[in-house]
């Protein structure tokens, strides 16, 4: 087969010098990978990595594990050059012998030959034709050999060029899972305390007082009721006083009558009250001036009861001057000429 056809290559080139070739072994599985030589398994840790030197005359292969039925990556020093390949050709109870597809290799075998991706890349040397980097995602890759005649998918590099066989390459077309990370626990918010609202003061309305007609009826009443007693006890004095009360004292005591009168008046009269006008005075025009049509007309109720007790206090003087002056008379009638006789003898 293809070993053949290395071995071939090498006598007729004949022999070249002998370099070394360097192949670094990664794992970038989820997983440890056995790695295998044909000879004996080294184990390969999750993203550690293995650094062979492989002699001028080597002619092998490296794959995962020792079952035959796997994805390998072979390698052959011959006529100056490295030769270098992947293969996926099936494997099973009966060797692959001459068939001529994927398909039939896998019916005539009853087996597999792919077991992990893998790629195989040159780290030097790169000419984008038969020295290329190889990579194998998944069973039946364009790059892998696929059956025992599938000559093209050799490559070659020069000697001496060091490569880097990867196993669980990364596939560009597949999005690369983001790293587990553990989300921070999300802080409890502390509730801020509900402000208290302040109470607004309600205003207190004061309320404007209002002069009262009865007080002032009252107060009317009790000025004439003490101009009405002050005449009586004049009128009703005893006859041991002195009833020669001349007319200019009957004057002067009507002139005291109108002046109480006056005086009772007077007083009668509510003084205004100067007070500030309240928020319900402003905000109610109407009320205001109901307010102001009440203390009208008890202005006008009063003004009349005064006149009405300047003319009882009038009247009252009048009756008091008759009286005097009828009982001056009547005395003076009562001295008889028998009481001037008597007073001669």
């Amino acid at each position: 087969m293809k070993w053949l056809g290395l071995c071939v290559a090498s006598v007729v080139l004949g022999a070249s010098p002998a370099q070394a070739t360097n192949i670094v072994f990664k794992n970038l599985c989820s997983e440890t990978i056995p790695l295998y030589d044909n000879v004996k398994e080294e184990p390969l840790a999750k993203g550690a990595e293995i650094r062979r030197t492989l002699p001028d005359d080597f002619k092998g292969m490296f794959r995962s594990g020792s079952k035959p039925q796997a994805t390998l990556g072979e390698f052959t020093s011959a006529g100056g050059k490295l030769w270098y390949d992947i293969s996926i050709i099936p494997t099973g109870p009966v060797g692959p012998d001459l068939c001529g597809s994927l398909q039939l290799c896998k019916e005539h075998t009853g087996g597999v030959g792919y077991n992990v991706p893998m790629q195989i890349a040159p780290q030097s040397n790169i000419n984008g034709a038969n020295c290329r980097v190889l990579t194998c995602y998944e069973d039946g890759c364009p790059d892998a050999y696929q059956y025992p005649k599938d000559d093209t998918k050799t490559h070659d590099c020069p000697l001496g060029t060091d490569f880097v066989l990867t196993f669980c390459p990364v596939d560009p077309s597949k999005p690369t899972p983001a790293p587990a990370t553990t989300a921070p626990p999300t802080p409890t918010p502390t509730p801020s305390p509900t402000p208290t609202p302040t109470p607004t003061p309600t205003p207190t309305v004061t309320s404007t007082p209002t002069p009262s007609a009865s007080n002032n009826a009252s107060q009317l009443d009790a000025t004439n009721s003490g101009s009405h007693s002050g005449n009586g006890t004049s009128v009703e004095s005893p006859a041991k006083e002195d009833r020669s009360l001349p007319d200019s004292d009957i004057d002067t005591t009507v002139s005291k009558l109108h002046a109480n009168s006056a005086a009772s008046a007077g007083d009668s009269t509510p003084s205004p009250t100067t007070n500030a006008p309240s928020a319900s005075q402003t905000d109610a025009p109407s009320v205001e001036a109901n307010t102001k049509s009440g203390q009208a007309s008890q202005g006008a109720t009063i003004l009349v009861a005064s006149l009405c007790a300047i003319a009882t206090a009038l009247g009252v003087a009048v009756v008091v001057v008759v009286r005097r002056k009828k009982a001056l008379l009547d005395e003076r009638n009562q001295k008889t000429p028998a009481n001037l006789d008597q007073s001669l003898m």
